[in-house]
């Protein structure tokens, strides 16, 4: 009977170091998709200010239907945040690109901003 109920213990123990592990790896992806949701609302938010500053005229602090000059501070973004680093704004007059990497710089996301709205890469 005590044989058995060693082989158990060593089974018990086991498993739940098994299902420790499961649930920190899932914990750590649950996090990571959530830096990387968080950074898409920031620049989603980003973008609405992006088409303000667009359909703005430039006497009035605008782009005047260009994003050519268009910073991180007219989006509304630090470069650096809770959320994530945003870096990298390539701006064309119709359209611009903006990158954005996790905390941890394991995944990059990028967006295309024009004037009708936001496309994911």
């Amino acid at each position: 009977m005590g044989q058995q109920q060693l082989i158990v213990m060593i089974l018990v123990t086991v498993v739940v170091g098994i299902m420790t592990v499961v649930a920190i790896t899932m914990f750590q992806e649950a996090q990571k998709e959530s830096e990387k949701s968080a950074i898409r609302q920031d620049l989603l938010d980003g973008s609405s200010m992006a088409i303000a500053y667009y359909k703005k005229p430039r006497e009035l602090g605008g782009g005047g239907g260009s994003f050519l000059n268009i910073t991180f501070n007219e989006l509304g973004l630090d470069t650096t945040s809770y959320n994530g680093y945003y870096f990298n704004i390539i701006a064309e007059s119709d359209q611009f690109q903006i990158s954005a990497a996790t905390l941890d710089r394991s995944d990059t996301l990028t967006a295309v901003i024009n004037q009708f709205g936001i496309i994911w890469n």
